[in-house]
This record gives structure tokens, sequence and C-alpha cells, in this order.
């Protein structure tokens, strides 16, 4: 399991993102369209996804 953050936009047009932990990232769009009851009803919403434990593994390899 990895740690996603799904970003989208709610309906005053803010940003908003919710963490979530998934084998990959169709799972943290599912496990957020569960979670969040806009994502329910506006699943499109959602415009990223990152992995962060690739961008962690990122960070520290440019780091060293």
């Amino acid at each position: 399991m990895s740690h996603y953050t799904v970003g989208y936009l709610d309906e005053t047009k803010h940003r908003r993102e919710i963490c979530t932990y998934a084998s990959d990232s169709w799972g943290a769009k599912i496990h957020a369209v569960e979670d969040v009851p806009y994502l329910h009803s506006h699943p499109n919403a959602i415009d990223q996804i990152f992995n962060e434990d690739l961008l962690s593994d990122t960070q520290v390899s440019c780091l060293m």
C-alpha cells in the first residue's frame, strides 16, 4: 500500500486534497469518491493524484 494525495476542486472552485492509502492510483480515486460526498456526485472534479511515497523517494535521492 502506498500513500496517495487526491486533489480536486470543490463546488466553490477551491482546491481541496484528501490523503488515502491504496495499492494504486485507481484505488486512491475510488477511496476518495467513497469518502467525500461531493466527489461521489462529481468524480470528474478530481484533477490530480500523487503517490507521496514516490515523491518522497525522489526528494530523498535529490538530497544525497
